[in-house]
């Protein structure tokens, strides 16, 4: 785990699969960084890489195809705001009144997903956004 300038002043942390390294935002208070840093280190938990050292899979997301970016990082997201036991509180976006408990980082996604789980529960969704193929 490194400190870094980041460029993106909103970005708290990011995982960099080529080093395996989690970069933390200079710029952001230390005492914040155990959201920024569960988030990470699932991605890190997430990571498939082929026989050559190719990145092929972060969770739900296919590098080959190109899909699932957004539905993987709302279920990171969600999985990083349950175990920090995070609470639920109402937000307005686009007009909407909805309740998340991740309000500062993808939060309409987040809803969506846990409609989901809402209906699938929760192990499914999470066993599958860490699960190796």
């Amino acid at each position: 785990m490194y400190l870094a300038k980041m460029e993106d002043p909103l970005c708290g942390a990011k995982y960099y699969y080529k080093n395996n390294s989690i970069y933390f935002n200079a710029n952001f208070p230390l005492e914040d960084a155990d959201l920024f840093a569960l988030h990470e280190c699932i991605h890190y938990l997430q990571e498939q890489k082929d026989s050559r050292g190719n990145l092929i899979r972060l969770g739900l997301f296919d590098f080959a195809k190109n899909r699932g970016m957004a539905i993987n990082e709302a279920a990171v997201q969600l999985m990083t705001a349950n175990a920090l036991n995070m609470p639920v509180q109402h937000v307005t976006y686009y007009g909407m009144e909805i309740p998340t408990n991740s309000i500062d980082c993808y939060p309409l996604e987040c809803v969506i997903v846990n409609q989901m789980a809402y209906f699938t529960g929760t192990y499914p969704l999470f066993h599958s956004t860490i699960e190796r193929k």
